[in-house]
């Protein structure tokens, strides 16, 4: 809304002049544009924060420490601002941030160490050291397990059968699981902001066999059920007064369409 008074400000002071010209008290003045400026100045990261966490189409569980840790930089810078609101605001969003974050949850950790635009972010260098980061991924091991266990599988399978000619041109020699593939990726330079993680785990799954499988099931998780909230709220678009009828297949098919 804020923003939208902003981008109408020619025509709303052009108005309010006019009221003013007419003796007419309800106009707004430099001091309250002046307001207006600053406050969506200090709600303009929280909308960003809540649109990226919302994200549907790239892994939003990643971002979860970057953002709430520059939200706290960005609040904080307002403690002693002389705006007796805003500094009521900050002090608010601090108390609520405080309750119910906590920069060592051990879910937030993994997904943004595994998120090659964050890696080791300063954002978790801020609360931790690299040697506590890295033993968060000591699930590498049970991955290892099951990857290792799978490997013989597909091992034990292709030796089974005798590879086809195309099959033989495209083989991959297999990967060494130990330990120095979370050197390795934490060495990694980390990938640009419009990049989709998914894609570049997808281009090195060979490079790295066991971080990858890491990142598919950690990333795959939605930092918040606005996804899902949106398909439940299209079901009012499908089934209407004049589409009241439709059985669960039809339904599905349809909401699968829109998606």
């Amino acid at each position: 809304m804020l923003e939208r008074t902003i981008l109408l400000k020619l025509y709303l002071t052009t108005y309010t002049n006019h009221l003013q010209n007419t003796n007419q008290e309800n106009y707004i003045s430099d001091l309250a544009w002046n307001n207006i400026e600053i406050y969506r100045e200090f709600l303009e990261p929280f909308n960003f924060a809540t649109e990226m966490a919302s994200c549907a189409n790239t892994p939003s569980i990643s971002t979860i420490i970057p953002l709430y840790s520059s939200i706290f930089e960005h609040v904080k810078s307002y403690n002693n601002n002389p705006n007796a609101i805003l500094k009521t605001a900050s002090l608010a969003a601090l108390t609520k941030l405080n309750k119910y974050y906590n920069f060592n949850k051990h879910l937030f950790i993994i997904s943004t160490m595994i998120d090659p635009r964050f890696i080791l972010s300063s954002h978790l260098l801020k609360h931790n050291n690299m040697e506590t980061l890295i033993e968060y991924l000591n699930e590498y091991n049970i991955y290892k397990i099951n990857n290792n266990n799978s490997a013989e599988l597909t091992n034990e399978a292709q030796n089974n059968k005798e590879l086809s000619f195309y099959d033989k041109i495209y083989q991959v020699k297999p990967h060494n699981n130990n330990n120095l593939e979370i050197s390795k990726y934490i060495d990694e330079a980390t990938i640009s902001n419009d990049t989709n993680p998914l894609d570049w785990w997808k281009l090195n799954k060979n490079r790295y066999p066991v971080l990858s499988k890491i990142a598919r099931d950690y990333l795959a998780i939605p930092a918040t059920s606005s996804s899902s909230e949106r398909t439940f709220l299209e079901g009012l678009y499908v089934i209407t007064d004049q589409r009241c009828s439709l059985d669960e297949h039809s339904i599905q098919a349809c909401l699968c369409l829109k998606c």
